[in-house]
């Protein structure tokens, strides 16, 4: 399942990146594909089919995956990033309930 997810990114790299662009490249995107996918593999015990990546080739792209790096000044929208007391204590205690 993982390789077959690593290999769909490979076919998208291609399709995306048959004319080279000037930032990035489909060499360059496959690198990153590869550096997301060698932490799966790692965790799952799998061998990688690839060599195994020390640095990010892609780091401006950690900003657009972590939501929580940034903070913005919303204008119309819900920001959820910073949600407090999201969770509501709302059981009432002399009820019985049935588990099973």
């Amino acid at each position: 399942l993982v390789n077959s997810v690593l290999e769909r990114e490979y076919l998208w790299n291609d399709y995306l990146y048959n004319i080279s662009k000037p930032i990035l490249s489909k060499k360059i995107a496959n690198s990153w594909s590869e550096y997301i996918a060698q932490d799966i593999y790692n965790v799952l015990l799998l061998d990688k089919p690839f060599t195994e990546h020390n640095h990010n080739p892609l780091p401006l792209m950690d900003k657009w995956l972590d939501l929580d790096l940034f903070q913005n000044a919303n204008q119309e929208g819900d920001n959820n990033n910073y949600s407090l007391n999201s969770c509501l204590d709302d059981i009432i205690e002399e009820k019985i309930y049935s588990y099973y």
